[in-house]
């Protein structure tokens, strides 16, 4: 390797290692931001930072979408960023057992419990748990587990499992487990379609609602 060769290597290694002390150190602690997120930019602000790493609080949202982000999903605030933000949440149920909120299912089908994504559900029902698929609740309201039939949810809320009646899941999103108020879903449910995503919630990721 001769000289000239060597010096254009060492200052390629400098650049790179300025321009990632550069961006590890462009945002502070209570500076707003924008943060990219599924290929969209939601308004933030940084909490914490940790070498290149930055905890987020994304305005509009709960504390449990708070999260840890590298700098390449972070942006400044521009004028010319603002009109390709998102600034309102996207629509999500939120389902409350005994008062508390326990679980949310996003617009995109993603399942979070206590704040961290267990599943998912589809759009043609199909329900995956850490990305495999354990089931599914069809379009007619057969719920689905390995392949075999376990359960029904019907149009009016009615929750079956095996042909007998477990529980209703009301327009209100009142969810009732043999008659008692077990909890509730909120923006639900005034399509078939969300009272089978939080139907899927129930058979899927619950041990106390009888399935």
């Amino acid at each position: 390797m001769n000289r000239k060769t060597k010096l254009m290597l060492f200052v390629s290694i400098f650049v790179a290692i300025m321009l990632h002390l550069s961006i590890a150190l462009a945002y502070n602690i209570n500076e707003k931001v924008e943060v990219q997120w599924k290929g969209k930019w939601y308004p933030a602000i940084v909490l914490k930072i940790n070498s290149n790493k930055y905890f987020i609080h994304y305005e509009g949202y709960a504390k449990s979408w708070d999260e840890w982000v590298a700098a390449n999903r972070i942006r400044v605030i521009s004028s010319k960023n603002k009109q390709n933000i998102t600034i309102k949440a996207p629509k999500e149920m939120t389902i409350r057992k005994s008062g508390s909120i326990w679980a949310t299912v996003e617009k995109d089908g993603t399942i979070r419990i206590n704040g961290s994504i267990v599943g998912e559900f589809e759009s043609d029902g199909t329900v995956r748990k850490s990305g495999s698929i354990i089931g599914a609740v069809e379009s007619d309201g057969t719920i689905r587990e390995s392949g075999s039939i376990v359960g029904e949810i019907e149009k009016d809320g009615t929750f079956r499992k095996s042909g007998s009646i477990i529980g209703e899941i009301e327009k209100s999103g009142t969810i009732r487990k043999s008659g008692s108020i077990w909890g509730e879903a909120s923006n639900c449910c005034n399509s078939y379609k969300e009272m089978r995503a939080v139907a899927a919630v129930l058979t899927f990721f619950t041990d106390d609602f009888g399935f």
